[in-house]
């Protein structure tokens, strides 16, 4: 295999340097390197494929350990969040354990909360074995509880007041939305019994008495889920103030993004009233359009330095590399080469230009110590051979 592919291969592989596995790309740098070994090549040549495979390997690594600490840092922070919904839950669940499906829902949204988190398997197992055991509890106690109405149901009621009383006390603990529809059926039932008028106004008006405690029960969730959708609106927009500080912050556009995405998934999980929904998801579309046309800028911007960084370092290097074959002056010529290589220091370039002609730097390097450190045994030599 000749040089020129061996190198196409290795830049080839630079390039999916961010998007391939990297146990994958590991594996093909792998079989470069037989290549280059097995390969007919100059000393020179197999050296500096050799170094460029190498550089590969390094940068690997550190994308590992970037991508391993950002891992860790998101966990935390998704643990943290997740551990006060889960207590969240505990107290809920502890206050409210009458109220099966209230719960249930409340669970449910924070069981909704894991989906897509990045979490250490184990914190992830902790936290989410906790939340299914109050599953488990509430779906016991609603299983319960609608036993025992099934078993006075299948019995029967003796009377219509005893039918209204047992109806009438589950007023005050039952599930909402399932006892409005009962008492309805049970006020057409009582409206068509057969007995007398007071004996039907009294159940009536008992009847009405259930509908009173649970129009004041559902009033006041709607006012728990009121007052949860301000405190949800409050957060959400403390949220977006500080993503749009962070526009202006020296942060990468990656690290802008993601915190954005966060916001978004809060959007998911949290209970909101329509309009301010509404309202605040236009101004997080709105921070995602300017940070796209940021780093669309931003971007522009760096093809124009990394074009004219390019052009120039690219001259400077050629010009070091011919020097370091040809001029006889060796100590002036190692003094250009390292302002050369401190010129890097800084300047914006992409990957794969920045390593090729720093590549030529370093061989420069090489050729120009190897005739210094030639012209110094040059006198040696010449005295033994006298």
């Amino acid at each position: 295999m000749s040089y020129d592919i061996i190198k196409a291969r290795i830049e080839q592989a630079s390039r999916r340097l961010e998007s391939q596995a990297p146990k994958e790309l590991k594996q093909s740098l792998i079989r470069l390197q037989g290549d280059v070994a097995k390969a007919d090549l100059s000393v020179q040549q197999r050296n500096e494929l050799r170094n460029v495979i190498q550089a590969l390997f390094d940068k690997i690594k550190v994308i590992q350990a970037q991508k391993q600490k950002e891992f860790e840092k998101e966990s935390q922070e998704n643990f943290a969040l997740l551990k006060e919904k889960v207590v969240e839950a505990i107290n809920f669940t502890e206050q409210n354990i009458e109220k099966h499906d209230m719960v249930w829902h409340k669970l449910v949204d924070v069981q909704h909360l894991f989906k897509g988190r990045k979490l250490e398997q184990g914190k992830r197992d902790q936290l989410y074995n906790t939340l299914q055991k109050l599953f488990e509890i509430v779906k016991n106690r609603r299983d319960q509880s609608r036993s025992e109405h099934e078993k006075l149901n299948s019995e029967g009621f003796k009377s219509p007041d005893e039918e209204v009383e047992y109806y009438f006390k589950l007023c005050s603990t039952g599930d909402i939305d399932q006892l409005w529809s009962q008492m309805l059926q049970l006020k057409d039932k009582v409206s068509r019994i057969d007995s007398t008028l007071p004996q039907r106004k009294r159940l009536s008006d008992k009847i009405q008495d259930g509908f009173a405690i649970l129009k004041a029960r559902r009033e006041d969730r709607q006012s728990e889920l009121s007052k949860e959708g301000k405190q949800n609106a409050e957060y959400l927009k403390d949220q977006l103030t500080q993503a749009t500080l962070q526009l202006d912050s020296d942060n990468d556009f990656k690290e802008k993004w993601e915190f954005l995405l966060g916001i978004q998934q809060e959007f998911r999980s949290r209970k909101l009233e329509k309009e301010t929904r509404n309202t605040l998801y236009d101004e997080l579309q709105a921070l995602f359009l300017k940070v796209k046309t940021m780093h669309f800028a931003d971007h522009a911007e760096f093809e124009k330095q990394a074009d004219q960084n390019y052009q120039l370092l690219s001259a400077q290097v050629d010009q070091g590399f011919e020097l370091a074959r040809t001029s006889s002056d060796l100590k002036k010529t190692k003094a250009l080469l390292i302002r050369i290589q401190a010129d890097f220091k800084g300047r914006k370039m992409r990957t794969q230009e920045r390593e090729r002609i720093y590549a030529k730097l370093q061989l420069a390097f090489d050729i120009l110590n190897k005739r210094i450190d030639e012209s110094a045994d040059a006198p040696a030599q010449s005295v033994i051979d006298d």
